[in-house]
């Protein structure tokens, strides 16, 4: 993988009003790299990050293109751009890996910054790339769409928005507001405290979460899914339009379903078989266990 070019924009102090006591005016001091690499056959990035907003989106360019913005905001102009400088991040390139790491400087005897600041990345990748990611990220945001790659992400305190996206997706999420829409392929993902909403999901998954409120949308599996809960809430709508039936292995938790629901389902404790006829071989499943949570169908149908 070759680095096309880099470009660097200069350090632009910008004045910005915020409406706060006193109309207390911030001085928001940016600096921009773009640095463009050729396209190779696999294509695979490493991105461990810290308070950084990481955004991969489609481009129509036959190049990989990565935008770095660094931002610094403080009430003191010269302050804002000292703090500036103490911001790094390293792109570095071997064979087909991109790495990305960022990092605040803080020299022996020298002050913290005071500044608010803030890493941005926005990774463009062609349609004919399937790039597979490592992310690690924590304190930031991480945005997927219009993309087929394939990735694994662990995050915490650290919102996730992925939208049409095609391929494997592995997600470990502490304490963050995770939104999945238009999914295709497998999902394996864990949730400990936080909010994760799917909407539009075809493809077997494998979810844990503990402590979490779950939303499941249209949510039509291939053929075995797995929900295992903890403390959670779950709620499934419009969800599994073509299961066979619902296993539920229920301890200590709030059961709600719609006497108008068509899918079989079954009570594993009880072994008890209701509503529509029972598949014996069923092909589609969701095998549902909740310790202590509570699970609710809503507007379930085949």
């Amino acid at each position: 993988m070759k680095l096309i070019k880099q470009l660097l924009i200069l350090i632009v102090p910008l004045l910005v009003s915020m409406p706060l006591i006193g109309q207390i005016k911030v001085y928001n001091v940016e600096s921009t790299i773009v640095r463009e690499f050729e396209i190779g056959a696999k294509t695979y990035f490493s991105i461990i990050t810290n308070k950084a907003d990481i955004k991969v989106i489609t481009t129509t360019e036959e190049l990989i293109k990565i935008t770095t913005v660094l931002s610094s905001k403080n009430e003191n102009k010269q302050l804002a751009e000292n703090d500036l400088k103490l911001q790094k991040h390293i792109i570095h390139k071997k064979s087909n890996t991109i790495s990305i790491v960022n990092y605040v400087e803080i020299t022996n005897g020298g002050s913290k910054p005071t500044s608010n600041l803030q890493t941005t990345f926005i990774i463009e990748i062609p349609h004919s790339v399937i790039g597979e990611f490592k992310i690690k990220n924590n304190f930031g945001k991480i945005e997927f769409s219009n993309v087929a790659a394939k990735a694994i992400i662990e995050s915490k305190f650290c919102p996730i928005t992925i939208t049409n996206y095609e391929g494997s997706l592995k997600l470990d999420s502490y304490y963050g507001d995770v939104s999945l829409n238009n999914i295709e392929g497998k999902l394996a993902l864990s949730t400990k405290h936080s909010k994760l909403n799917i909407e539009n999901h075809n493809g077997d998954f494998i979810l844990k979460s503990s402590f979490s409120k779950i939303n499941l949308i249209n949510i039509n599996p291939k053929q075995t899914s797995t929900i295992e809960d903890d403390h959670s809430e779950i709620n499934l709508s419009q969800t599994c339009l073509s299961c066979n039936y619902i296993l539920f292995d229920l301890e200590k938790s709030e059961f709600n379903f719609p006497s108008t629901a068509t899918v079989s389902y079954s009570l594993k404790e009880e072994f008890k078989i209701t509503g529509s006829l029972f598949n014996s071989k069923p092909t589609r499943i969701i095998d549902i266990k909740s310790n202590t949570g509570i699970v609710s169908l809503k507007a379930i149908s085949k």
